[in-house]
């Protein structure tokens, strides 16, 4: 794995507490970033990962966890509104991805999309599980109260770091 951050934002309490990784791109989104990217030029160089704690386990479908999923979807949406534009004033292409559905957020998604599930996992090394329709990560402390979020950028996994290091820590 390449550079790895974790912030811890507020340890207190878990529901304000995200997990941060910067990763290299997997060999499936480097194959395939014209389809996924269909506006880039180029091949993207970076990963930013947010595992992002939930209250509950989000291994079913109940009103509570659609809730809380609805929740972490709008952190993760902000967390990335807060990143898109340090790396964009430097010039980088950069996107957020939806959790949601795998499409990017500012942009026209190609014919394929993202599947944080798989990238994290392939990624990070970290486990999931099925549950249902749907598969889940399962975090080696969480368990399933992890909620996933990426982002992709044609800056170096460096260039990414020292960025968000300057303009967040």
């Amino acid at each position: 794995m390449s550079i790895l951050r974790s912030i811890v934002i507020n340890q207190k309490e878990i529901h304000n507490t995200c997990e941060l990784y910067i990763v290299k791109p997997t060999r499936f989104i480097l194959y395939n970033y014209s389809k996924l990217l269909p506006s880039w030029n180029g091949s993207p160089h970076s990963l930013i990962i947010f595992l992002l704690y939930s209250t509950v386990p989000l291994d079913n479908n109940c009103v509570q966890v659609q809730k809380e999923k609805k929740r972490l979807r709008q952190k993760f949406l902000r967390l990335g509104n807060i990143i898109q534009p340090i790396l964009q004033k430097k010039q980088y292409l950069t996107e957020i991805i939806d959790p949601r559905d795998g499409k990017l957020v500012s942009s026209i998604s190609g014919y394929i999309f993202f599947d944080s599930v798989t990238i994290i996992h392939k990624s990070l090394k970290m486990n999931y599980v099925s549950a249902k329709q749907c598969k889940l990560l399962y975090h080696p402390f969480q368990k399933t109260n992890i909620y996933p979020g990426l982002m992709i950028s044609n800056a170096r996994v460096n260039r990414v770091n020292n960025l968000i290091a300057a303009n967040i820590f």
